[in-house]
């Protein structure tokens, strides 16, 4: 192991005549720094004077091939690669022929490069599925993407996305802070930067084994677990993993539960809060941990016994697994009783929509466990839980941190009484699990205010098609289990938007709001009321047969009586019926 201090110009920089080439292996986490972290960077190399000029440890790997692995530094090394682009971009808006030698200075930082700009043996490789768009939209000298759209990226990818995101941030910032000035002084900022970036003190640490590369990043990290869990646990799991020749099985499980836990972003959860979720689904002897302790207790599991990482890492996967069934609960069968399978989907499909993942961690608890439990019961804790939380966060709004807590609590508790084949134990712990949601459940008041509220907007559709599904349930079977099908339905505006005061305000409320099969939907179109009448009554559903009936008693039209009947029996309903299912499974 090599321990030594450099500067950015001497060691990073002007590296071409030993050859170093500097590679970001595809087990490193993505590419990820956000744009506040970007811009805080930046000021650091405008203001060089006023801030400490310390880049922290870069720890790599001397594969012998010429090729640098590096293990710790590549959200830094990715940022001053991008910076350079969009400095070099920039500088090619600057037309006096003697400032070319300026873009070739930035170049050389990049790449070789001849007279003519031309680049080869750039000094960055990052991972593989990006390499290819990182050369050809950032190291390449030709690449300027400021005079042609960027090609498409999906958010889903990562590395593209930030790089994208950052290099256009960058380019405007600086474009932002110097366009309005003369080209002379326009290249001396460019070339100040230049010299400030130059000047920046790294520690390198450079290994010769993964081991001990692996070693090198617990130790620098040591005192920064609070920011570095995931690494810390990544890293650990492949210096085990290295030492047993296993390095190459590690890395491709790791990135299928990273893979996993992605698909799942659409739910707010990352790898942080999967952590979390797993540790106390699997392991509830141990209390609610910090996030200071929870890579040491992570750590105290894995190095246990001297397979215990790989059963561990096959554990992570499997819960990673339903973290994407979580997110979309239609795509796979959760029991096998095909009644309840159907309603648990739902269930899910609906939290999922309130952007509800507390739970995930007691439902992590019942699918590993369900082969033990009556799927009755699954089904019921799960409908509870999707029930409350309608009422509770979706259109109460109310603190999620308690009940983030409870979940913790009882997913234990179910462990316990699940491991102990009791299902009397089962039965009273979930009854204990009932009340504790019932203590938690919003008044009515709470409810109700908040209800009246609620409107067709282009970011609630989800929570709009829950309520009037519901509604219509309610009116239909009562508080029986039968469900309508709603498939191939729509959102109808009775009264349709028009140019009056009435209507501009009014139409998107919840109580001018009612369930139509698209094919009716189609035909009602933005007809009047008495137009759409006969369509209406070519519906199934209750709700529509209920808005005909009333239409008909008031001689073709609505009124405010009927609107605030309509607009208090829809909570009513929505009301009692969430309290009732809880009280009730």
């Amino acid at each position: 192991m090599i321990i030594n201090e450099s500067d950015l110009a001497s060691y990073l920089f002007m590296t071409w005549s030993s050859k170093k080439r500097f590679r970001i292996p595809d087990f490193q986490r993505p590419y990820v720094w956000d744009e506040q972290i970007v811009e805080d960077f930046r000021k650091d190399l405008v203001d060089l004077e006023n801030n400490i000029s310390f880049l922290w440890s870069l720890i790599f790997l001397n594969n012998q091939n010429w090729k640098y692995d590096i293990v710790d530094w590549q959200q830094r090394i990715m940022t001053i690669t991008i910076i350079l682009s969009a400095l070099r971009n920039y500088a090619k808006t600057i037309w006096e022929h003697w400032h070319t030698h300026l873009i070739s200075s930035i170049q050389a930082r990049i790449a070789q490069v001849d007279n003519l700009w031309n680049s080869w043996d750039y000094y960055l490789e990052c991972w593989e599925n990006t390499n290819k768009f990182f050369v050809e939209n950032i190291l390449d000298s030709n690449a300027d993407m400021n005079h042609y759209d960027w090609p498409r990226v999906l958010k889903k990818e990562t590395s593209k996305w930030n790089i994208k995101r950052n290099y256009k941030y960058i380019y405007e910032i600086i474009w932002e802070a110097i366009n309005w000035q003369l080209d002379d002084n326009k290249a001396q900022y460019i070339d100040n930067i230049l010299q400030n970036l130059d000047k920046y003190k790294i520690v390198y640490i450079e290994v010769d084994s993964d081991e001990e590369a692996y070693t090198a990043f617990e130790i620098v990290n040591a005192r920064w677990q609070e920011l570095w869990n995931i690494d810390l646990l990544k890293n650990l799991f492949f210096k085990l993993a290295a030492a047993d020749g296993n390095k190459k099985p590690m890395v491709e499980k790791w990135s299928k539960i990273e893979d996993n836990i992605s698909n799942a972003s659409m739910t707010k959860v990352n790898l942080e809060s999967y952590l979390k979720h797993f540790w106390h689904a699997r392991y509830w002897k141990s209390r609610i941990l910090s996030t200071r302790r929870l890579f040491k207790e992570f750590k105290n599991e894995i190095e246990s016994e001297k397979w215990r990482y790989d059963s561990f890492s096959d554990e992570m996967l499997e819960d990673s697994l339903l973290y994407e069934w979580f997110t979309n609960p239609m795509a796979f069968e959760f029991l096998s009783h095909n009644k309840y399978n159907k309603q648990v989907q739902d269930y899910l499909y609906s939290l999922k929509n309130f952007w509800i993942t507390q739970a995930y961690i007691l439902f992590l608890m019942l699918f590993r466990y369900k082969d033990s439990i009556w799927e009755k019961n699954v089904r019921n804790i799960i409908r509870s839980v999707a029930s409350f939380h309608f009422s509770y966060s979706a259109i109460s709004k109310l603190q999620w941190n308690k009940v983030e807590k409870l979940y913790w609590r009882y997913a234990e508790e179910f462990i316990i009484a699940v491991e102990s084949e009791s299902q009397d134990n089962f039965n009273e712990i979930y009854w204990w699990f009932k009340s504790k949601l019932l203590s938690l459940f919003p008044k009515e008041w709470e409810f109700k205010d908040n209800f009246i509220e609620l409107r067709y907007k282009s970011n609630n559709k989800d929570l709009l098609r829950y309520c009037l599904r519901e509604y219509e349930k309610i009116i239909k079977w009562g508080y029986g289990e039968s469900i309508p099908d709603f498939t191939n339905t729509n959102i109808e505006h009775i009264i349709a938007q028009k140019n009056n005061w009435f209507d501009e305000q009014m139409h998107h409320w919840i109580w001018n709001l009612m369930l139509l099969s698209e094919k009716l939907n189609s035909k009602c179109g933005n007809k009047e009321l008495s137009e759409k009448l006969p369509f209406y009554k070519e519906s199934e559903f209750e709700m529509v047969g209920d808005v005909v009936d009333t239409i008909a008693s008031n001689n073709g039209s609505r009124n405010d009586e009927d609107i605030n009947s309509r607009k208090k029996h829809i909570a009513d309903s929505l009301y009692d019926y969430s309290k009732k299912i809880i009280q009730s499974q």
